[in-house]
């Protein structure tokens, strides 16, 4: 079983509510109905069919990540979406 991060330490804390659901909104319409190749994990299925959405966290302050052990490919199969949203980095 892969190791799986606390949603509460998925979004730092200084990111507006309304920012994550935004977030969560995006990426559920960019990837609902498209196809998933084998071995592909949400970051390439975002990187194929929506790459805007990271403008939409970097207008805020924040970065957006999908470098998470359990975005494997059988959790995008089965509709599990883990993204982080990070405090972008003041250098």
């Amino acid at each position: 079983m892969l190791p799986r991060s606390r949603p509460d330490s998925r979004v730092h804390p200084d990111c507006p509510p309304q920012l994550s659901e935004r977030v969560r909104q995006l990426i559920a319409a960019a990837v609902v109905q498209k196809p998933i190749y084998p071995h592909d994990r949400l970051g390439d299925l975002i990187e194929r069919h929506a790459p805007d959405i990271f403008a939409v966290t970097e207008v805020e302050g924040f970065t957006l990540h999908f470098d998470m052990p359990e975005n494997s490919h059988k959790a995008l199969c089965k509709g599990r979406l883990f993204f982080q949203i990070r405090r972008k980095p003041l250098n």
